[in-house]
C-alpha cells in the first residue's frame, strides 16, 4: 500500500466522510471540513489527496492536511516498517508524505532508527565529507519529533557545506533557489526549478562556495531569522534576487497546496508577490514596509512586525491629498495562541485569550487576556505595562485592530478550560496539569503552551488550579508494578486495597452512573503508622503533592465544599484536625463530594469501605 492508498483509506473511516462523499473526476466533494465543521463543504484531489480544502472561501476557506489530521506521519514508523529488502521504507514513506514524488528518483538517503533516543527515527542525506576526518557528513531531519526536541539532526559538521541533487543536472546559467533545509530545495526542485539547500539560516556565506551559479536567487523562510539571513548573503553576494514564501508557510506547504501542475503555474504566478515579501522581510524602516506594502496591494498594511517591534499604518486623508501614516504601537511582537472558553457556569461561558507577547530583546511572557483587558485603549495600555512590562505606544485605532487581530486569529484553536481536576465527561479523558490519559489509555502530555489535543478541531486546557508541583509520571507496565510491589510490601493487603481504590476514584462518576454510589475509604491507625505517608504517596501516583485537606470548625462547611469540589474528579484525603476535632467529620456528605479517604488515628492502621 501506497501513502496516497493509505490516505484515502483513512479518510473513508473518518468522521470527515459523509453520506454526501462522492467522487467527481479528479477530485472528491461533499467532505466536511476540518476547520469549520461545514458538512459537504470540504473538497480534496482524489490522486493526491494532501488536504482537504473548504469551499467556504468568505467563511473559512481553511486547507487542512490530511497527513496532520489522519496522524498519517506520527505513525510512518508504525505502518511503513523498514523491510530486508527496503530498508529505507520509512524515510521514502515519509518523503512522499511531503509531496514529494519525482525528486525521489536517484535521491540518496536513508532512515536512522530512534535519534537521539527520541524514539523517532530520521530521514538522512549525505552531504560532503568531513575536512579532517574524511568521513560522510549527514544533514537530516526527525520524521515524528516529541514535543520540546528539534526537528533537524546532523551528523558531523555542515560548516561551509551544501546539499545538491545527485541525480539532478544543474544548469549554471539558469537562477537557482538557495533554500535553508533540504526539504525546502526538494519541494522546489519537484515544481521544475534548480534548488540547492545551505542546511542552516546560520550558515556563513563566506564559507559557502557558490561559484558554479550565476544566477542566485535567496529562498530562504518566512522569520525573522529567515529576513536575517537574506540580509547577510546579500553582503556577500550583492547582485543575489531574494523570494520568501507567504508568511505562515514553506516552498514544501506551497507544494501540498494541491496538484503538481496547478503548484508549478501558481509558484511562477506569485514569483512577484515571492520577490516583494523579501523586500518586505528585509525592509530598514517601518515607513519603508508600510511604502512596499501599500505600493504593491494597493492599500497599508494596518499593523505590521518589524525588526521586533509593531507598527500601525493608515492613510490620512487632508482635502484631496492622501498621506501614509505609520506609528509605532510598542517594542515588541505579539502572537495568539489559543482562544480559552472558561465553561465553569455553562449558562455564561467567557472566552479568555491566551498570548505570547516577546517584548524587544527579553524572552517571550505567556499571558491570559480577558475581554476586558483589550476592550479599550486604556485597558489594553494598563494590560501591557502590567503583565508584559512593555508600553502600549499606539493611539486608539491601533487598539481597534490590536483587539481584531487577536480575536481573528484563524492560527490559533479554540481551546475548551476544563473546570475539574481529573475525569472530564464531555472528552472522556483523564486531565491533569502535567498529564493526562485518552480513552484508549494512551497517556499524552501537554505541548509547550500547556494544551492538550483532544482531536484535531478539540482541545483542551487543564483546570487553572491544578496544582503546580505536580509529579510527572512516567506511566509504563513495568514501573506500575514496582509501585503497586513496594505498595504491598509497605502496608500489606490494605496497601493494594487503596492502591484499587484510588484507580477507581479516577472515575468516580462511571461508577456512580452505573451502581448509584461510590464507596468511602476510611484510614485509622496510631501516630506515626504510616496512614500519612500512604497518602502522600496515593496523591503522587494522582499528580498532587501533599497529604490532604485538613478538617476542623474553622472549615466553615460552605468553604469546604467549594474546596473539594475544586478538585473533584479524583479522590481526597480528608485529614483529621490537629485538636482532635471529631466533629469536624460531620461534614461530610460522602455520596455528594468526590472519593474521599478519610484519615483519623485509632487503635491500629485499617481500612474501612463503606
Amino acid at each position: 500500500m501506497n501513502l496516497t492508498h493509505k490516505i484515502l483509506d483513512l479518510l473513508k473511516q473518518s468522521e470527515y466522510w459523509t453520506n454526501k462523499t462522492r467522487e467527481s473526476g479528479a477530485t472528491i466533494q461533499g467532505l466536511t471540513c476540518p476547520a469549520c465543521g461545514g458538512t459537504g463543504a470540504g473538497w480534496c484531489y482524489a490522486d493526491s489527496p494532501m488536504s482537504i480544502n473548504c469551499n467556504r472561501l468568505s467563511n473559512c476557506g481553511a486547507r487542512t492536511k490530511t497527513i496532520e489530521l489522519l496522524n498519517i506521519r506520527q505513525d510512518i514508523e508504525r505502518d511503513f516498517k523498514p523491510t530486508k529488502a527496503d530498508p529505507k521504507r520509512p524515510a521514502r514513506a515519509f518523503l512522499e508524505s511531503r509531496g514529494l514524488k519525482h525528486t525521489l528518483k536517484d535521491l540518496k538517503f536513508c532512515y536512522w532508527k530512534d535519534v537521539r533516543k527520541t524514539g523517532s527515527g530520521a530521514v538522512m542525506f549525505p552531504v560532503g565529507k568531513d575536512r579532517k576526518s574524511g568521513k560522510t557528513v549527514m544533514n537530516g531531519r526527525l520524521i515524528s519529533p516529541p514535543p520540546g526536541e528539534g526537528k533537524t539532526h546532523n551528523a558531523g559538521s555542515t560548516s561551509g557545506l551544501f546539499w545538491l541533487h545527485p541525480g539532478f543536472k544543474y544548469d549554471p546559467y539558469k537562477p537557482v533557489f538557495i533554500t535553508e533545509g533540504i526539504i525546502d530545495a526538494l519541494s522546489i526542485l519537484e515544481t521544475g526549478q534548480q534548488a540547492i539547500a545551505v542546511l542552516a539560516s546560520g550558515q556563513d556565506p563566506a564559507k559557502v562556495d557558490l561559484s558554479f551559479f550565476h544566477k542566485i536567487t535567496l529562498a530562504f523562510d518566512p522569520d525573522e531569522a529567515g529576513a536575517r539571513a537574506i540580509k547577510k548573503w546579500k553582503k556577500h553576494y550583492p547582485e543575489a534576487d531574494a523570494v520568501t514564501p507567504d508568511p505562515g508557510g514553506d516552498w514544501n506547504d506551497l507544494l501540498c497546496s494541491g496538484p503538481l501542475e496547478q503548484v508549478k503555474k501558481r509558484f511562477l504566478q506569485n514569483l512577484d508577490r515571492y520577490h516583494v515579501n523579501a523586500n518586505l522581510a528585509t525592509a530598514e524602516t517601518a515607513r519603508d514596509f508600510a511604502t512596499l506594502y501599500r505600493d504593491f496591494h494597493g492599500q497599508p498594511p494596518g499593523l505590521f512586525v518589524l525588526n521586533n517591534c509593531t507598527y500601525y499604518s493608515w492613510i490620512k486623508k487632508h482635502g484631496d491629498s492622501t498621506n501614509l501614516v505609520v506609528e509605532r504601537c510598542g517594542r515588541f511582537t505579539l502572537k495568539v495562541i489559543s482562544y480559552l472558553k472558561d465553561t465553569s457556569n455553562p449558562n455564561h461561558p467567557e472566552y479568555h485569550y491566551q498570548l505570547e507577547i516577546t517584548p524587544t530583546g527579553c524572552r517571550p511572557v505567556k499571558a491570559i487576556a480577558s475581554g476586558k483587558d483589550i476592550g479599550s485603549s486604556r485597558c489594553i495600555k494598563e494590560f501591557f505595562l502590567t503583565r508584559a512590562k512593555v508600553s502600549y505606544e499606539g493611539a486608539a485605532a491601533s487598539c481597534v485592530a490590536l483587539a481584531t487581530r487577536i480575536t481573528c486569529a484563524k492560527q490559533a484553536p479554540e481551546v475548551v478550560q476544563i473546570p475539574l481536576s481529573g475525569y472530564d465527561v464531555k472528552s472522556g479523558w483523564y486531565v491533569f496539569q502535567h498529564f493526562a490519559v485518552d480513552q484508549t489509555g494512551k497517556l499524552h502530555h501537554p505541548d509547550k503552551h500547556g494544551l492538550y489535543k483532544i482531536n484535531f478541531r478539540s482541545w483542551a486546557a487543564a483546570p487553572p488550579h491544578a496544582v503546580q508541583n505536580a509529579t510527572k509520571p512516567a506511566l509504563t507496565g513495568n514501573l506500575i508494578q514496582g509501585v503497586h510491589k513496594l505498595i504491598v510490601e509497605a502496608w500489606g493487603d490494605n496497601g493494594a486495597g487503596a492502591m484499587a481504590w484510588m484507580v477507581a476514584g479516577w472515575f468516580v462518576y462511571v461508577i456512580k452512573e452505573q451502581i448509584g454510589f461510590f464507596p468511602h475509604l476510611a484510614a485509622t491507625g496510631d501516630p506515626a503508622s504510616g496512614k500519612s505517608a500512604l497518602t502522600v504517596a496515593l496523591n503522587g501516583m494522582q499528580a498532587v503533592d501533599g497529604e490532604g485537606t485538613p478538617i476542623s470548625q474553622l472549615n466553615s462547611k460552605k468553604g469546604l465544599a467549594r474546596t473539594i469540589a475544586r478538585e473533584s474528579g479524583r479522590f481526597t484525603a480528608l485529614l483529621e484536625d490537629s485538636q482532635r476535632n471529631e466533629r469536624g467529620f460531620d461534614l461530610i456528605i460522602p455520596w455528594s463530594l468526590p472519593a474521599i479517604i478519610e484519615v483519623r488515628c485509632r487503635s491500629r492502621l485499617h481500612f474501612q469501605m463503606i
